[in-house]
């Protein structure tokens, strides 16, 4: 089945205004680059004026779904981010939107859902410009049009698209340890600190 955000979302928020402090604080704001990557960076933040309201109000917690609400870039809006600890001290800014969910549609499912070729042809249909930069609003969030499978279901996708994740990261890291490895055998080289095999000469 396929239903309305309105059938399926809990609270869909835009974030924080907090000022910027340009000396260290216990609250800090997430940048927009936590989330545009497609997986949420909670080191990816700035220090924010201290205030009660905010924490309460912008608060991060576990299973919350982070959507990027503006960027200058089509293919960022809209990219979805799970937080899947709570987050302390870090509260969300006014350029993402966050997202809670009802009981029948799990975080993770929704947060892969979301960055699916189907949401985003809609998010990007749904997408306004103003002064050089998109933007979707909370209700063009509301009236997404959601798969719904049955919870089981979803977890299982879930846990396949999140075991494919983990297994990419793990490559990738495994390339760039193999690229770190190349670039210092032929800075060897080039400084003479290693010699070339026989067979190489």
């Amino acid at each position: 089945p396929v239903v309305r955000g309105h059938e399926c979302l809990a609270e869909v928020r835009h974030g924080s205004s907090a000022s910027p402090s340009d000396m260290p604080t216990n609250l800090a704001v997430v940048k927009i680059s936590a989330v545009t990557r497609g997986i949420f960076d909670p080191t990816e933040k700035k220090y924010a004026v201290d205030s009660v309201r905010a924490r309460e109000e912008f608060a991060l917690r576990r299973n919350d779904v982070l959507l990027c609400r503006t960027n200058g870039t089509l293919a960022y809006v809209g990219m979805s981010a799970l937080v899947e600890d709570d987050a302390t001290g870090l509260i969300f800014p006014d350029k993402l939107i966050r997202v809670r969910t009802n009981s029948n549609i799990l975080p993770a499912f929704l947060w892969q859902v979301l960055q699916s070729q189907p949401l985003r042809t809609q998010i990007e249909a749904a997408a306004r410009t103003a002064v050089g930069n998109y933007a979707i609003g909370s209700e063009d969030v509301w009236n997404l049009r959601l798969p719904l499978p049955p919870l089981q279901m979803q977890v299982r996708i879930a846990e396949r698209v999140l075991a494919a994740r983990r297994r990419i990261a793990g490559e990738r890291a495994a390339a760039s340890a193999l690229a770190a490895s190349i670039d210092n055998e032929i800075e060897s080289l080039i400084v003479g600190s290693t010699r070339l095999p026989e067979n190489l000469r």
